[in-house]
């Protein structure tokens, strides 16, 4: 979860964080390199609380910027938890205004 977050100023630019908790295991990513192939239910394990996630994320307006399985962390009790992004000092979260929203294929 998200240990603090908020706004500091340094050298008169304004930058903005969001300390996340250090999560102890891997990422989707190390364990498809490690593993041949999962299971039907290894897969549904790990993909139905991405999506629940993902879900809730939508549900407050915001968009993940970089969903890949390098952003998919699995804990050492093979909890799930989403990386947020960080691109050009900005966070991997983006607020998207109603009228402004769209998704491109």
């Amino acid at each position: 979860g998200v240990l603090s977050s908020g706004t500091e100023y340094l050298q008169g630019q304004r930058i903005m964080y969001i300390a996340l908790e250090y999560v102890y295991g891997c990422t989707l990513s190390q364990l498809l390199r490690s593993r041949q192939a999962l299971s039907m239910g290894e897969g549904l394990e790990i993909l139905l609380p991405v999506v629940e996630g993902l879900s809730e994320v939508h549900a407050h307006r915001y968009v993940h910027l970089d969903m890949k399985p390098g952003n998919i962390l699995l804990d050492t009790q093979r909890r799930i938890k989403l990386r947020a992004a960080m691109t050009n000092m900005t966070l991997g979260f983006l607020w998207v205004p109603p009228p402004m929203w769209r998704l491109k294929f």
